[in-house]
């Protein structure tokens, strides 16, 4: 209100003056004057800050356009995506099928080569196995049975006794029968040959004695004859050292037919002899070579069992990550070749794959530098993933809403954030977010493409 009623009051003192000296005073000059008056009354009502005010601004506007046009900004290219495997996953199938017994392991699960990852249900297995156990342990009971019986040694039950004892005290029971019956049955045919080798020592010594009683009459009835030329003895004498001659030669004769009849008896006995020890071990060994051929066979059988066996128990082809897991809970039945998970190897090297929006995909180059935000972890605190781009694929695919993109994949600097290994791994699956570093510009251009865009799309409507 001060500044009105002092401006008023100036203005009417211009007025008076003006008035006072309008005669005498040109209009030019009075234009002047009041001018310069008018400027000074302006300058008077201008606070003395205003002016540097408004030199600051001017300057920080200048600075401002002088530093965007000189201050660069990087240029990205956005682009979602995933950590994917490089190489070639190791599918899990199971070729039979069957009923889930146990799962022991979850998704994204570490897992080592050869460890169970699922147990089958494997009652009617193990039924079948112990079936054939127990019939391979019965025919290689009576197989060793069979052969300490031919060979004559004491039977080696020793693996059975715990497992199988009642098989092995019966197969010990038919053993002892066994020889308890070719014991007696030899028996007898060896008392016979035993009377006819001693009936052949004696008919031996006897044709001695035959031999010796026929040479001494022959020598006696030498000697009588030589006495009865000489009419020394009788004719009678005579006659009777010839009758004891011919009863000696008579009677070794007799002895010698005698000990070739006991001797074919002998050999006749010797005969059956080894010819029931051959019988009584031809069934045993005809039956050994049965039992081994059945043996094997069973064996053969037993493998598969185990096998079956072993194949209920879904095992890790691969040391890796557990992905996929389509398997979950106990007695949930599997078809035959089903696809039960996938195992991403250990060994294998992770690249992102990222869609890339047609519109940018003119402004990409392979190498460029990609940074990835994970978001399992929280880039703000462990920063980025960084890579670099490797490949584009020649064509663009269409996605689930039928908008066409381009594939894209990123070969990563490291496989986990942070400093220390293995702390913040990056596994399959898990979702990215690709900044590519496409470029850079000023941010004066960066403010000034809006403006220049519009001015290169209009005045030219129809």
């Amino acid at each position: 209100m001060a500044d009105h009623s002092q401006s008023k009051k100036i203005a009417a003192d211009a007025d008076s003056y003006m008035n006072a000296r309008g005669a005498g005073v040109s209009f030019g000059t009075r234009q002047r004057r009041l001018l310069s008056e008018t400027i000074q009354v302006e300058d008077e009502l201008i606070p003395s800050y205003a002016r540097p005010v408004l030199y600051l601004i001017v300057f920080m506007v200048i600075g401002f356009f002088i530093w965007a046009s000189v201050t660069q900004l990087t240029e990205v290219t956005l682009a979602p995506g995933e950590i994917v495997p490089s190489g070639q996953i190791k599918v899990v199938q199971h070729l039979n099928g069957g009923t889930i017994s146990e799962v022991l392991i979850e998704e994204r699960m570490f897992v080592k080569e050869g460890d169970i990852l699922i147990k089958l249900d494997d009652a009617r297995v193990l039924s079948d196995l112990r079936q054939i156990e127990g019939r391979l342990a019965s025919l290689k009971l009576r197989a060793e049975r069979q052969e300490a019986f031919v060979m004559e040694r004491e039977p080696d039950f020793s693996s059975y006794i715990k497992t199988y004892p009642t098989m092995v005290a019966v197969q010990q029971q038919q053993l002892n029968n066994q020889m308890r019956v070719r014991e007696l049955t030899l028996d007898v045919l060896n008392r016979q040959i035993q009377q006819r080798v001693s009936r052949l020592e004696q008919l031996t010594k006897s044709l001695e004695a035959a031999e010796k009683h026929r040479e001494l009459t022959e020598q006696m009835l030498s000697m009588r004859q030589d006495m009865a030329k000489k009419q020394l003895i009788t004719r009678i004498t005579l006659l009777e050292t010839e009758r004891a001659a011919v009863t000696a030669l008579g009677e070794e004769d007799r002895v010698l037919k005698e000990i070739n009849l006991i001797e074919q008896e002998l050999a006749e006995s010797q005969s059956r002899f080894y010819e029931s020890q051959n019988q009584i071990l031809q069934e045993p060994l005809e039956q050994l070579g049965q039992l081994e051929a059945q043996i094997a066979e069973t064996e053969e059988e037993l493998s598969k069992v185990r096998s079956r066996l072993d194949e209920l128990w879904v095992r890790a082809p691969a040391s890796g990550l557990v992905f996929n897991l389509s398997v979950n809970n106990q007695r949930q039945v599997i078809q035959p070749g089903a696809v039960l998970m996938q195992i991403v190897p250990d060994d294998v090297e992770l690249q992102a794959e990222v869609r890339i929006s047609p519109d940018d995909i003119g402004y990409l180059s392979l190498g460029q530098k990609v940074n990835l935000k994970v978001s399992s972890y929280d880039f703000a605190r462990y920063g980025y993933a960084k890579g670099a781009l490797s490949r584009v694929s020649a064509f663009s695919t269409l996605d689930e809403r039928e908008q066409p993109y381009f594939k894209g994949w990123v070969t990563l600097d490291k496989h986990y954030l942070g400093s220390k290994e293995n702390q913040f791994p990056l596994m399959p699956g898990m979702v990215v977010s690709a900044d590519i570093l496409t470029g850079e510009k000023t941010l004066l251009a960066y403010l000034a493409d809006p403006i220049t865009k519009g001015l290169a799309n209009s005045f030219n409507e129809r």
